[in-house]
């Protein structure tokens, strides 16, 4: 192993752990912890100290079907409109609440806003 090795490996760990620190710095992050179990808090912990991003950003997602699977259609609608999801008003509960999930998940991972695009979603509701 060579010094710039060496030195390549210190800068991907650090890097990882900023990634990290900005990903459980998020809101959404926050208010899945804040309201998860003690059971998921310790899962999340340790997916945390791995630096395992995709793990952490897999358990937000269960954590906001967890969240989202509880309010009413209506509610669901409205939370589908303020993300700008295509059609929200057209979608079957269990669709609406995978494309919520999904475009929080995006807006956590600082993706681009808006839903699926529309071949999607007539591809979706052929199938509902």
């Amino acid at each position: 192993m060579t010094y710039a090795n060496l030195l390549c490996e210190v800068q991907d760990r650090v890097n990882r752990q900023r990634q990290m620190e900005r990903l459980i710095s998020r809101t959404d992050f926050v208010e899945a912890f804040e309201r998860a179990a003690e059971t998921a808090r310790i899962t999340v912990y340790g997916l945390v100290a791995a630096c395992n991003r995709e793990g952490v950003l897999r358990w937000v997602r269960e954590q906001l079907t967890k969240e989202y699977g509880e309010c009413s259609l209506r509610e669901l609608r409205r939370i589908g409109q303020r993300l700008g999801i295509p059609r929200y008003n057209n979608l079957p509960k269990e669709l609406l609440l995978s494309e919520i999930v999904n475009a929080e998940a995006r807006k956590a991972e600082g993706g681009p806003k808006g839903g699926p695009s529309e071949e999607h979603h007539a591809t979706a509701l052929a199938n509902a």
